[in-house]
């Protein structure tokens, strides 16, 4: 059972587009989009924490629209429900890092929302 007891103030959590890595080309009928993604956690407290982090890339249920170059790095991913989960364990004062990517490909003049 998860139980949240509201929000630590030492602990630092920070999700950011890579602007460096968004990219977005045409190639024939089809539109592609780049997504990378940072998360940065930040422990301030004087004792190592264990922190578990979800995130989730987005699914498909259009076959239209594709996910692909799905990188995930060193988390547990589970490619139907696109969930993300890492534990980290971050010593006093330290801090973690975490990146993530993937590739959007869907037919020129459809809209999406990611």
């Amino acid at each position: 059972m998860d139980i949240s007891l509201g929000v630590d103030p030492n602990l630092i959590i920070k999700r950011e587009q890579l602007n460096s890595f968004k990219s977005k080309s045409l190639i024939g009928n089809n539109q592609i989009l780049n997504y990378k993604y940072k998360i940065s956690i930040k422990n301030n407290k004087q004792s190592a924490v264990k922190v578990i982090m979800n995130d989730r890339i987005p699914v498909s249920q259009n076959k239209e629209i594709k996910i692909d170059h799905i990188d995930t790095g060193n988390t547990e991913y589970n490619n139907k429900t696109g969930i993300m989960k890492w534990t980290a364990n971050i010593l006093p004062q330290g801090k973690d890092e975490k990146e993530f990517s993937y590739q959007v490909k869907y037919t020129k003049g459809k809209h999406i929302n990611l």
